[in-house]
């Protein structure tokens, strides 16, 4: 395959040499190289499956058994799942000299296949059109049809990730991951979508009772949340529910004119855990992830003593859209110096999503 990727954006997917799959996270990528965290491995119990093109498998079909690498998503874990590379594959390992920590790279010349989410929903429409998909990938055409219906947003700009992306689903239990392109569609869908909810939609649906508790006490436990925190968490979370019985996620995604920031422009410095509260002044950014919010009036309450905290930003995606504009808050996390490279100033920020906070790392808003 050509191995120069143009702009890799979140939840795009990986295949490796290895058949190692990895979900590419965020926009800002070093040269040669894709930021990305390991999902899938071969294992001969794996519950999913890789089919490779013929063209790999001497003109005969070859499907090999995947099993998921993290028992759940967080920033924690994926920093954790660096230790099956570190042992076997060094290769994908990367010293970021802008953030300095390690993380996971797959260098260009190490991709086997490229998964963009934009490009398989045209591909499974083409399939449709020829009465070739599963029934899981069209419920996945009829969800899109059905949020394109409802906001007027053409269907070009949603894609779908996770396993379906890469064709590794399995029609008993996966889910539907979708991907909706740019920022103005976004909002229209988590408005449209809030709608849905609250309308008692036949289509479309908040998690079950079950699943809702199995999601909060999931938060509860990972993420040492009280009941009464889960709840907000959960109550917030706009894209997450049913359609047709089927669990589904969306997550919006920048378009290349939204990618404003290269590698390299910002660099960061850590500074310890620190915790805090204040007020966000903007929340524009809060739907992508790393999501980013704008802080003022910030009070801190352990940690460093630094007067010019200015930003939050979390590569946890629990996060997304937690607080608004002009609510207050409390979040604790790793405190870093930003060395911002292009505008030629420094700032502080804190970060939430870091192996330093061990989970430990959150933001609720507060209320009086």
């Amino acid at each position: 395959m050509n191995n120069t990727i143009k702009n890799p954006k979140d939840h795009d997917f990986i295949r490796t040499e290895e058949n190692y799959l990895f979900c590419v996270i965020g926009y800002i990528h070093p040269e040669n190289r894709i930021i990305s965290y390991l999902k899938y491995v071969p294992n001969i119990t794996g519950k999913w499956k890789l089919n490779l093109p013929e063209s790999e498998g001497d003109g005969k079909k070859r499907i090999i058994p995947l099993m998921r690498v993290l028992n759940h998503y967080s920033a924690e874990q994926v920093l954790k799942s660096y230790d099956i590379l570190l042992y076997d594959y060094l290769k994908y390992v990367y010293d970021c000299p802008i953030s300095k920590i390690k993380i996971t790279a797959v260098p260009h010349n190490a991709i086997k296949e490229y998964y963009q989410p934009q490009e398989k929903i045209k591909s499974l429409i083409n399939l449709y059109n020829k009465n070739n998909l599963d029934k899981l990938q069209i419920k996945t055409i009829k969800f899109i049809d059905f949020l394109s219906e409802n906001s007027q947003i053409k269907t070009s700009n949603f894609g779908v990730t996770g396993s379906i992306l890469t064709n590794t689903h399995n029609i008993t239990f996966s889910d539907i991951d979708l991907t909706v392109h740019g920022r103005m569609n976004s909002q229209v869908i988590e408005n449209v979508v809030l709608e849905l909810f609250e309308g008692n939609n036949n289509e479309i649906s908040r998690l079950n009772p079950k699943e809702a508790e199995d999601w909060r006490n999931n938060k509860m436990k990972y993420f040492n949340f009280t009941k009464t925190e889960a709840n907000l968490l959960y109550e917030r979370k706009w894209n997450m529910g049913n359609f047709r019985g089927t669990r589904f996620s969306i997550h919006p995604i920048r378009t290349d004119e939204e990618i404003l920031e290269k590698y390299g422009d910002l660099e960061f410095n850590p500074k310890g855990i620190v915790e805090i509260e204040g007020i966000v002044t903007q929340d524009a950014n809060s739907m992508f992830l790393p999501c980013k919010y704008d802080i003022s009036d910030v009070k801190i309450l352990k940690g460093p003593r630094v007067d010019d905290i200015i930003q939050i930003c979390s590569y946890e995606g629990l996060y997304c859209s937690m607080v608004r504009k002009g609510e207050s808050f409390r979040a604790r996390g790793k405190l870093e110096e930003v060395i911002d490279n292009k505008n030629n100033r420094t700032y502080h920020r804190l970060l939430i999503g870091s192996y330093l906070a061990k989970s430990r790392d959150y933001l609720l808003p507060i209320f009086n």
